[in-house]
């Protein structure tokens, strides 16, 4: 993403990845205790948290080289079970993105170059079955984000894009494993270029299920102001859209739909005033029907939002965890990278149905 060309460069690609040890004490949520970890990865960007049948799926690029990696996360202890992405590095200022969809998981990246978009998909446990492929969206030098409209994991792919004049762009993805001999089984809708709003930033998709509502959270061109808007598929202009003027990232959002209770969740690092360091703070908020709900909580941790020639690199990545939940109550994780390209944190926190967004 462009912004800040004041701050320094950090040098992303020459390999400045911090280490940090430890485990985060266990945080709680009056007397129901949250989650807390600390991964033994590394990432400057915005990892993708995702459920699968059972496990918890990141994805995310090295701090060293920028080359995507994954795995499976353990949430309770940070252990994480390496499989693998390889390819080339994403482009500077860019994390991957990742979707679980039909038991497989799907990778998206703006490689390092020209920012060209290319897709992968595999089984989760391995390295990509089929990877470096292409798509309609020829490049963008803003991080990517792919998602599936099906709560559990069955649904249709879709993936967000931010183009060279800072339009937001919705592309319809199929994926076919019993034919990869074109476009490694991918197939692809009409894409459709939102013309009402812009970004500079990654912007996040979440779906309130199959054939349900869709919703684009990004931060404002310029102001880096939050925004959230409904989404029609093939329309060029977002409806019922509220905004945060107090409220800012320049980072990249993530969003997720939570079934259990029917809300929409939203993750990013920033704050309340726009940075003078490269140090934002990890905020989370829910939000129902068409207006933003006035509950936006910070965990208190700081999350990384570095610059390297001008393009700056963090975000927050938010996962809700279906297979673990009733209609009262549901597990949300989030994740992000320490500042300066230090460790991926993971922490749940557990939302409810009555109006408030527990605070860990």
């Amino acid at each position: 993403m462009k912004t800040l060309s004041t701050k320094p460069a950090r040098g992303r690609r020459a390999g400045l990845g911090i280490a940090i040890a430890g485990v985060l004490a266990a945080l709680t949520v009056g007397a129901v205790p949250a989650h807390a970890s600390v991964t033994s990865v590394d990432t400057y960007d915005r990892p993708t948290l995702v459920y699968g049948i059972g496990e918890h799926l990141m994805s995310w690029d090295n701090s060293s080289d920028g080359v995507p990696d994954s795995g499976s996360v353990a949430p309770s202890n940070g252990s994480v079970g390496l499989w693998g992405e390889g390819g080339s590095a994403t482009f500077v200022g860019t994390g991957p993105s990742m979707a679980y969809d039909h038991a497989l998981s799907v990778y998206v990246q703006a490689e390092n170059g020209g920012g060209q978009i290319q897709l992968a998909w595999g089984h989760p446990g391995s390295s990509p079955d089929q990877a470096n492929c292409g798509t309609p969206v020829a490049s963008s030098k803003v991080s990517p984000y792919i998602m599936t409209d099906g709560q559990d994991g069955f649904g249709t792919l879709f993936l967000l894009t931010v183009s060279e004049s800072h339009q937001m762009q919705v592309t319809p993805v199929s994926l076919n494993t019993s034919n990869t001999t074109i476009d490694c089984g991918f197939s692809f809708g009409t894409t459709t270029t939102i013309t009402s709003d812009t970004t500079g930033n990654g912007a996040a998709m979440a779906a309130s299920g199959p054939n349900g509502t869709y919703w684009i959270v990004w931060a404002g061109l310029g102001n880096n102001e939050i925004n959230i808007a409904q989404y029609t598929p093939g329309s060029p202009t977002l409806i019922h859209k509220s905004f945060e003027s107090n409220h800012w990232t320049l980072g990249d959002l993530s969003a997720i739909y939570d079934g259990g209770t029917g809300k929409t969740w939203i993750a990013y690092c920033g704050g309340s005033v726009n940075p003078s360091t490269d140090v934002g703070t990890v905020y989370y908020q829910d939000f129902t029907g068409t207006t933003v709900q006035s509950n936006e909580k910070s965990t208190g941790a700081s999350c990384n939002l570095s610059s390297d020639n001008g393009f700056v690199s963090g975000g927050v990545a938010v996962e809700y965890d279906y297979y673990n939940f009733s209609q009262s109550i549901s597990d949300i994780f989030l994740a992000y990278g320490t500042p300066h390209g230090g460790a991926i944190n993971v922490v749940g926190i557990h939302s409810d149905n009555n109006g408030t967004t527990p605070n860990p």
